[in-house]
């Protein structure tokens, strides 16, 4: 277990979560519980919690087909919308931070993505 600057554990672990309609089945890829990933530094990060875009990227193929919708009510540093859109996915994002938000559309908005 990883520990902070004052030897107190620290989690090691976030949960997610993920939904599909009644009645669609996952795409059948094998899942495993832990996903290592190294995380943005603190210079390439918008947002405090923000996640890496290989693990986003990697959930994004592990949950969703190519056209399926894309979900992420906490959009924080818009990763999920970046790693949907690369992936041919349709994205619905919200984040209601406004200083994250307008930092989260800079970033989108410079990949070119959505013209």
């Amino acid at each position: 277990m990883p520990f902070n600057h004052r030897f107190k554990p620290i989690n090691a672990w976030e949960a997610i979560m993920v939904g599909k309609r009644p009645g669609t089945k996952f795409n059948g890829h094998v899942i495993h519980n832990v996903f290592t990933h190294k995380s943005p530094s603190p210079q390439q990060r918008i947002h405090p919690t923000q996640k890496p875009l290989s693990l986003i990227s990697e959930f994004v193929d592990l949950f969703s087909d190519p056209g399926d919708l894309v979900l992420d009510p906490f959009a924080g540093s818009a990763t999920t919308v970046v790693a949907a859109a690369e992936k041919n996915r349709r994205v619905l994002a919200f984040e209601n931070d406004p200083e994250i938000f307008d930092a989260a559309a800079q970033r989108v908005a410079g990949l070119g993505m959505f013209a």
